[in-house]
């Protein structure tokens, strides 16, 4: 079994009631700010739909979900598994994304374009 299939295995079967970060980081891809801040305000609770989309047909959204990952990595630990999971994206911009967040999470640099959107 390869790091992804070890990781999608770890999925929480069961959800709590809670706003869906599917929808936001949609809308966020397609260039809704207030949506990208809400999705890092919900903070672990968005990490499983954020996970579902790293799966998503349009690299734009799975970008974007990378993007939410990178910013919660800073006060959610949980949210690095799920962000190496993007390690295997097939498109190069995804890749690269989730690896330089990946970097900035293990030196716990400030991740300037989210900073303003977590608070």
């Amino acid at each position: 079994m390869n790091l992804t299939g070890w990781f999608r295995g770890k999925a929480v079967t069961a959800r709590s009631r809670r706003p869906s970060a599917v929808g936001l980081v949609r809308d966020a891809a397609s260039g809704d700010l207030d949506a990208a801040r809400r999705v890092v305000r919900l903070g672990a609770e968005s990490i499983p739909d954020l996970r579902d989309l790293l799966g998503h047909p349009a690299p734009q959204v799975r970008r974007w979900a990378v993007t939410a990952l990178v910013a919660m990595t800073e006060r959610e630990d949980a949210a690095i598994p799920t962000l190496s999971l993007a390690f295997e994206d097939e498109d190069p911009s995804v890749r690269d994304e989730a690896l330089q967040g990946f970097l900035r999470a293990a030196h716990r640099e400030p991740i300037h374009q989210w900073e303003a959107m977590a608070s």
